[in-house]
């Protein structure tokens, strides 16, 4: 691997003399004729480097990283700040033990730790800790997404990049114009532009791979990061508490809606529950409170976190609490990206009007008179739905 963290180093050196030059070249519209992505990749592992220039105004900040994961759901990240990658993070998630080791090195020459057992993967990519995509492995999904439904929301085209026929798309989402290249053998994203069209912004983001390879070989120490000695380990959870699915009616006061149907191949990876992120005062202030400190509330949401190989999603689960909960009528007044209303015919919640939209991933949102369910993630629509008219409490 030093030789590829070697290569990225370099690379970012000289990235923005090479960012105006394109690799890659468009091909006719994709039709009905289009291979459209499998349910989950066929290879054991994957690695990348990628780099990520953002521009806003006159200043320039640069990013490179490495990724390797294999299908078991163990994975490692590097991350570096700045050309000569002063400011740099290691991460490894270990599924077997559900662990997730952090090292992040400061500018300044101190280097932190923290770890945390028992959790999902998918808690890390929320906070950007475990993947480097952040953002764009959700522009990624809703391009397969739209490929498999044919959504007219999105015209999805055939391209080339890095030498791999791939699969683009631009589309634009609250001011920003997002261009989107998926690699067709492995359905991961290969480059990825934002780009702030509000005048006079001038903020721009390019982030690429440099390199891809599937089917590398692995092994348990590239998923292991070993803390020095005696060294402070931090350890704080920020109130999500990991657990299993038949201690959740305990923490959180009601039995969590549990989906009846799965997508092929799709596993539950971890649960857990956390407080209400509105607070107490919801029912006055319908917004979360900054002076609320959430250790001292009781947990009453669900998480569920389930994956398909590389690909995650999400249930979460609340109760409706006063009127605080008037999320369908905000959706509707601002509908996000692709929106849809769909009413569910079976299911705990048949009857209801779920609403789906493209944002992180493709989300559905759903409620009753007592509850409220949010799924998102690497699904499409209609996998989304079927998820959510399957839900039993």
């Amino acid at each position: 691997m030093n030789r590829r963290l070697l290569f990225t180093a370099l690379f970012a050196v000289a990235a923005i003399a090479v960012l105006g030059v394109v690799g890659w070249r468009h091909s006719p519209q994709a039709g009905a004729s289009t291979p459209l992505p499998t349910p989950s990749p066929s290879f054991s592992a994957i690695w990348m480097s990628t780099i990520n220039v953002e521009y806003n105004g006159s200043s320039t900040r640069i990013e490179t990283g490495t990724f390797l994961a294999d299908g078991a759901g163990d994975v490692r990240v590097r991350e570096s700040q700045g050309a000569m990658g002063r400011s740099s993070a290691i991460i490894v998630y270990d599924n077997s033990s559900q662990t997730l080791t952090r090292a992040r090195n400061s500018s300044d020459g101190s280097v932190g730790y923290w770890r945390s057992t028992n959790m999902s993967p998918d808690y890390g990519m929320r906070d950007s800790v475990v993947s480097p995509f952040e953002y764009i492995y959700s522009a990624a999904t809703i391009v397969k997404a739209a490929l498999v439904e044919n959504d007219p929301a999105i015209a999805v085209t055939e391209t080339t990049c890095l030498g791999r026929p791939a699969w683009q798309a631009a589309y634009t989402k609250h001011g920003w114009q997002h261009t989107i290249t998926v690699d067709q053998a492995t359905e991961f994203p290969l480059r990825y532009v934002l780009v702030d069209i509000r005048a006079p912004r001038t903020s721009k983001s390019v982030w690429r791979v440099v390199d891809i390879e599937t089917d590398v070989p692995v092994t348990a120490a590239d998923f292991t990061l070993e803390i020095p000695a005696g060294a402070p380990i931090d350890s704080t959870s920020l109130y999500e508490h990991f657990t299993t699915t038949d201690q959740i009616a305990a923490n959180v006061g009601y039995q969590p809606f549990l989906p009846a149907w799965l997508p092929d191949s799709c596993v539950l990876a971890s649960a857990s529950t956390l407080p209400d992120p509105w607070g107490p005062y919801g029912w006055i202030f319908p917004f979360s409170h900054p002076w609320v400190d959430l250790s001292t509330l009781p947990d009453n949401e669900a998480h569920l976190y389930y994956h398909r190989g590389f690909d995650w999603f999400t249930v979460i689960e609340s109760p409706r609490i006063g009127t605080a909960n008037s999320v369908p009528a905000g959706l509707d007044q601002h509908p996000p990206f692709a929106y849809r209303k769909t009413v569910l015919a079976v299911g705990a919640f048949a009857g209801k009007t779920a609403r789906t939209w493209m944002g992180d991933g493709t989300t559905l949102y759903v409620q009753n008179g007592t509850y409220a369910v949010e799924i998102t993630g690497d699904l499409t629509r209609s996998e989304i739905l079927a998820v959510a008219a399957s839900l039993q409490q």
